[in-house]
């Protein structure tokens, strides 16, 4: 079933950006803002002085929380 999901994703992927070359999708610009408004989340989050754990805890957790929100992985780290 995996191998069966993997070749529909794989397809669909391709289908995706096939159409979206020929529907002129500025592609660095949709990465550029994703990113700034990512990183203006994380300073937000960094910035709350209502988590003041000693370790900063809260702040990481909140942070690797909101990449994996937007689809970035944070690797095995978070499998707790």
């Amino acid at each position: 079933m995996k191998l069966y999901l993997e070749i529909i994703e794989d397809f669909l992927k391709k289908e995706i950006m096939e159409y979206c070359k020929n529907n002129n999708y500025d592609f660095a610009k949709i990465v550029e803002n994703n990113s700034y408004q990512l990183l203006d989340m994380v300073r937000r989050i960094i910035r709350d002085d209502s988590l003041d754990d000693n370790e900063c805890f809260n702040k990481i957790e909140k942070i690797v929380r909101l990449f994996e929100e937007n689809g970035i992985n944070t690797g095995s780290s978070h499998n707790f």
